[in-house]
């Protein structure tokens, strides 16, 4: 894949805008094909849509920063909620922040989640209130109820869940 993204650079160079064109097109009419292909390939791309990097040649990363980068290349997140993603990974784990590092989170609620890892909630817990279909106040309300001790039986009972 790299080879390829390479040698289609190059002819860019020699051919120039005619060629810009038609790749232009092609990647276009393939783009959901190319992109599952990078996917499976563990190809990284950069928001213009350029390779960055694969990621089997990223030694030199710690697994927290690939996560990152996957997070920022895949598209699927703001700059609000690659925020959150980040700073959870100052102080959680890996499994703590894919509990919330998906596009279905707002950043507040996002940070609603990770806040409740800090707070020493279990996963149990977390996974009462980590649900999209609740606001972040919602979510809030729940996490400070556990935070002041009550049981997920409780709860879930008070809020009818």
């Amino acid at each position: 894949m790299k080879r390829l993204a390479k040698n289609i650079l190059k002819i860019n160079d020699l051919y120039g805008e005619a060629w810009n064109e038609a790749i232009t097109q092609l990647a276009f009419r393939y783009s959901n094909e190319l992109e599952e292909m990078a996917q499976n390939n563990n190809i990284l791309f950069d928001e213009n849509g350029y390779i960055v990097e694969d990621i089997e040649d990223t030694n030199d990363l710690t697994e927290k920063d690939q996560f990152i980068k996957k997070c920022e290349n895949s598209g699927k997140f703001n700059d609000y909620q690659i925020t959150q993603i980040v700073e959870g990974l100052e102080g959680l784990t890996i499994d703590q922040v894919k509990v919330y590092a998906d596009p279905k989170f707002s950043d507040k609620q996002m940070y609603q989640i990770c806040t409740g890892f800090e707070d020493g909630l279990s996963m149990k817990q977390i996974k009462v209130f980590a649900r999209p279909e609740f606001d972040w106040k919602q979510m809030e309300m729940i996490r400070i109820d556990f935070k002041h001790g009550l049981t997920i039986e409780k709860v879930k009972e008070k809020y009818h869940l």
